[in-house]
């Protein structure tokens, strides 16, 4: 009898714990149930919204960094480059169901401080020596869109330049003065695959490929300018090609006599960390002979890069005839004197090798030689250049350089000079 009571009491414990058991599941899976329940209706109400949007209402995302936009056929910006990550990308999405965005828009760039002291040895007269502190302040704006007729790009440069009317900042009227413009500005269109429309100013299209300057005390040997252009471009993976028309290079600003394009072209391939190049350009120049007079002037150029990790090496090669100031950083001179456009041939190499993850040491050379010229003052010069630059974070970069250069002149003598200088960067 106690033994059946026992068992009684036992089954009716355990059949009253599974009833208890069985409650309190019910009570989490009704309150998991109405979780489920609000996320959803959440969910609902963000559809609903973003179905309801009024046209042209869009979301907008900003995020760090302005790699997202790659323009068409750039040149190296040597030591000015902004990495990577630092400015900020704005994307503007049409719809609440995030797909890729409409358009997007970046803005970086940077302030640059240049102390610098020279030294100038001139083939006639005294030399003279000064210090200057130069100041830069760049902004670059990128936008990239995405429409039925294929991606549209610009590309906005606004870039000002601290100077003083001598050269040196002896307290002249103009000190701490600062000019600013409009130093790039134009759009692509990629209006087919591989295929690119490209137009405003921008880097010249018969530019030397692949040549690289790492100097902060400017280009030698073999140049580059920006010329307002309207060009077609292809990339199809390791082959790239372009051509189009330019402003005329010389005479057209000043007499506007110059009454067709220059037209350019380049080729380039590269694979892995292998680059090779080639440019030309035609045009009419004035010859000087008289105030209006032209003749035909050209350059053609070659150049390769070669980067493994740490190191880089680059080079390139121009020959012109007329169209000098495009190709050599010597004295300009169109006329050679006797009634014919000068010719000119230069050559620039430049190196790079880290030795460390934030430091990268640098050279380059640079030669140029007029082969025409008889009253041009300057026949042939060089200059050599090399620094170190030390980027502990991305936010800023340090730079300490000296330089020497060397300019022959026809009549005898040479013009020398050298300068020393320390440069900071700060990107935002």
């Amino acid at each position: 009898m106690t033994n059946s009571k026992w068992i009684r009491r036992a089954l009716l414990g355990g059949v009253a714990m599974t009833v208890m058991a069985a409650g309190a599941q019910a009570d989490d899976l009704s309150a998991l149930k109405a979780q489920i329940e609000a996320l959803q209706a959440r969910v609902n109400t963000i559809e609903t919204r973003g179905a309801t949007l009024p046209e042209g209402v869009s979301f907008l995302t900003i995020a760090r960094g302005h790699k997202a936009i790659a323009m068409t056929n750039e040149p190296s910006e040597g030591l000015d480059a902004i990495p990577e990550n630092r400015g900020m990308t704005i994307a503007v999405t049409p719809t609440a169901d995030l797909p890729a965005p409409a358009t997007e828009i970046t803005i970086s760039g940077y302030v640059r401080a240049l102390a610098r002291f020279t030294h100038t040895n001139p083939a006639v007269g005294p030399s003279d020596s000064g210090f200057d502190i130069l100041g830069r302040g760049q902004v670059d704006i990128k936008s990239k869109t995405d429409t039925a007729v294929g991606q549209v790009r610009t590309h906005i440069r606004l870039r000002g330049n601290a100077f003083v009317t001598d050269g040196h900042d002896h307290g002249t009227v103009n000190a701490g003065r600062a000019d600013v413009d409009m130093y790039l500005y134009y759009g692509e269109w990629d209006f087919m695959p591989n295929w690119t429309l490209k137009a405003g100013m921008a880097g010249q299209i018969y530019a030397v490929p692949n040549v690289a300057y790492a100097s902060v005390g400017g280009v030698y040997g073999i140049d580059s300018s920006r010329h307002t252009q309207i060009g077609l471009h292809y990339n199809g993976g390791p082959v790239a090609f372009g051509f189009g028309i330019e402003d005329p290079s010389y005479g057209n600003a000043a007499t506007n006599t110059i009454s067709m394009p220059d037209f350019g072209a380049y080729a380039k391939f590269s694979m892995g960390g292998v680059k090779f190049g080639a440019s030309a350009g035609v045009g009419k120049v004035l010859d000087g002979v008289t105030a209006t007079s032209t003749d035909t002037g050209y350059i053609f150029g070659v150049g390769a890069a070669f980067n493994a990790g740490m190191f880089g090496v680059n080079a390139g090669f121009a020959y012109g005839k007329g169209m000098i100031n495009d190709i050599v950083a010597g004295t300009a001179a169109t006329n050679n004197g006797a009634g014919s456009l000068s010719k000119a041939w230069g050559v620039q190499g430049n190196a790079t090798m880290g030795v460390s993850e934030a430091t990268t040491l640098y050279i380059g050379a640079g030669y140029y030689n007029y082969t025409n010229a008889t009253t041009n003052p300057t026949d042939h010069g060089f200059n050599v250049i090399g620094g170190v630059a030390w980027k502990p974070v991305s936010a800023l970069q340090v730079a300490a350089e000296a330089g020497y250069s060397k300019d022959s002149l026809r009549a005898g003598g040479s013009n020398k000079g050298a300068y020393g200088a320390l440069g900071f960067w700060f990107f935002f």
